[in-house]
């Protein structure tokens, strides 16, 4: 269920949380607020899968707020995700293949999740301008993790 369905104090929760998950000044309030229908809060218990290796990718992408997180892959760890705004499931708005990790709760977890499928609403005409922001943080989210991924492996090509 969208948080913009939901109770006020969940609204603002999921106001606040992207305010602080999104690039500074890259969304007015009132853009923030056209986000709100996409966004849902999910709750994770400790060992509760976010994400499932092999599972079918889907249009959900999962930022955290609160808690970390195990990402392990064919059941061997890879790393633990605890920043506020980490995010996981980004691969799947990109491409249709599975899953490529698994995400498992460390314990009481909470994510702010957008659904980027964007279906359809009467005010459609405005999907283009969101189309566009979500690019944006999802390429910068994609860069990141590249640059992350090559710094790691220059690491370990000197330690070989």
């Amino acid at each position: 269920m969208s948080v913009a369905a939901e109770s006020p104090a969940r609204f603002a929760e999921a106001l606040e949380a992207l305010r602080v998950i999104l690039p500074a000044a890259a969304f007015s309030e009132a853009e923030l607020r056209e986000l709100l229908p996409m966004c849902s809060l999910a709750r994770f218990e400790e060992g509760q899968k976010v994400i499932r290796e092999g599972d079918p990718s889907d249009s959900r992408v999962y930022f955290l707020l609160e808690g970390s997180v195990s990402v392990s892959i064919q059941d061997r760890f890879i790393l633990r995700l605890q920043n506020r705004g980490d995010s996981i499931g980004e691969m799947g708005l990109i491409s249709a293949a599975p899953r490529s990790a698994t995400v498992t709760s460390d314990g009481a977890t909470q994510f702010l999740c957008i659904d980027a499928s964007l279906p359809e609403r009467p005010e459609a005409a405005g999907d283009f301008k969101l189309r566009y922001y979500l690019a944006r943080i999802f390429n910068s989210i994609l860069t990141e993790k590249l640059r992350t991924t090559s710094d790691r492996a220059r690491l370990y090509e000197d330690m070989v």
